[in-house]
């Protein structure tokens, strides 16, 4: 069986497309960055298919419920859970608009999107949440993906409402975190509005929330009236990041914007593994480290992965720890002794570093169709970190990721694919000759 790290999402998508069973079809519109490749997602312990738009289909999430068990009200409730994660993760719009099911995944409309990407990975969406917190989620995705700036304004309020059901103690949440904005069009709004001297949370709840829930109260929002859309409008960013915040704060869940600015979260498992204790020794250079162990598995799986390009060294093993001046560094080796990885592992910055031409090496040996086999995998793989990948250590027993490298960039150098090419094929041609032989 295939580790799910390893798997070909888009080779497992078109054997799935092509078996029968209970599909729901999902068409989806909105600003999250679609696949042009259909691919599968993992998902909850289950595979959803994100088939890109085409001719005059629109992109869809396609779903065999009966694979699980699942009706269709069930499969369709699937799919918007994943939507609303893709959503949260991606931060950006995704509205499910139509449904479709039978036998077979058909297609559905056309498509009104225009944002795509080369492959979704997948690894960072929420999973395994309280009915509370996919509650908040559901309302955020709705309220980023409506066109309509009054509903999408109450839908992002109901967000906060939810996680602080109490109306009093929700306006002081308000007035705490009102500080704590970090969207650039949020901030400038808070600036304005905290210019005129208003209390800001009030005018939220009252000429915000309140003025476009109730046509009863003696402010309310008039739709035909273009200076309430421009107001609730420009409104509208505080209460996006305020939901984001009121989300991130209560569940955990970190925003893409958090994601991107926060340290260790891509070398966790090194981090569990080496320990608090034991990490703050090495970041001191403390001589207390002497003799001390760090608990790493007997194997780890070695991935170069760029999108849906995967390459792999498999039963790698650790060698000697050694200082580097950034922090320590792993010797790794294939049970053959041929290949040898150097990773290094930065203590202040919390992330794994790698040099794809100085921390990679192969042994050279007596010209075989064996040996051959080996220089073509690790020409492959290191050209897959030429090409922007990057290198991750996976172990092997618990399927865990222990920690990857930020997507490798050659300096001063041109990637020069017809040259990779022609090397490969000068090898398997002289291989060819080899087996003749």
């Amino acid at each position: 069986m295939v580790k799910p790290y390893l798997r070909d999402l888009r080779a497992d998508a078109t054997a799935l497309l092509n078996k029968g069973g209970m599909w729901v079809v999902g068409g989806v519109e909105g600003s999250v960055a679609w696949p042009k490749v259909a691919q599968v997602v993992p998902f909850d312990g289950m595979d959803f298919i994100l088939r890109p738009a085409e001719g005059n289909r629109m992109a869809t999430i396609a779903f065999n419920a009966g694979l699980y068990r699942l009706n269709v009200t069930q499969g369709q409730a699937r799919i918007l859970k994943l939507a609303t994660a893709l959503a949260w993760s991606d931060g950006g719009s995704l509205e499910v608009t139509s449904w479709v099911s039978g036998g077979n995944p058909i297609g559905l409309g056309k498509w009104r999107g225009n944002v795509v990407r080369d492959f979704i990975r997948g690894d960072d969406l929420p999973y395994a949440l309280s009915e509370e917190a996919w509650v908040a989620l559901a309302l955020f995705r709705e309220g980023v993906a409506s066109k309509n700036v009054f509903y999408s304004f109450l839908s992002l309020f109901k967000v906060i409402g939810s996680i602080h059901r109490d109306g009093r103690k929700r306006e002081d949440w308000f007035r705490a975190h009102l500080g704590n904005l970090d969207s650039e069009d949020a901030i400038k709004r808070y600036d304005e509005l905290h210019a005129t001297g208003i209390d800001v949370a009030k005018y939220l709840f009252m000429e915000g929330r309140n003025a476009i829930a109730h046509a009863e109260k003696e402010v309310f929002v008039n739709p035909d009236e273009p200076l309430d859309y421009e107001r609730i409008s420009r409104d509208l960013p505080v209460v996006r990041n305020l939901a984001e915040i009121a989300i991130e704060e209560q569940f955990g869940l970190l925003r893409r914007r958090t994601r991107y600015h926060s340290r260790g979260l891509d070398i966790v498992g090194f981090k569990e593994a080496i320990g608090q204790e034991l990490w703050q020794m090495l970041l001191e250079k403390s001589p207390e480290v002497e003799g001390r162990n760090i608990e790493l598995p007997d194997t780890v799986a070695l991935v170069a992965r760029r999108d849906a390009a995967i390459h792999v060294y498999e039963g790698m093993r650790f060698g000697p720890i050694g200082p580097d001046d950034k922090g320590i560094r792993f010797l790794l080796t294939d049970a053959s002794e041929t290949v040898q990885f150097s990773i290094g592992l930065n203590l202040q910055e919390e992330e794994l570093f790698f040099e794809a031409l100085e921390d990679m090496g192969i042994r050279r040996e007596p010209e075989s169709v064996d040996g051959i086999d080996r220089l073509i995998k690790y020409l492959n793989f290191q050209f897959c970190l030429f090409c922007n990948g990057c290198v991750e250590v996976w172990d092997e027993k618990t399927g865990l990721l222990l920690g990857k490298a930020p997507p490798y960039m050659l300096e001063n150098m041109m990637i020069d694919f017809d040259r990779h090419k022609a090397q490969i094929a000068q090898l398997e041609a002289r291989k060819a000759e080899l087996m003749k032989a």
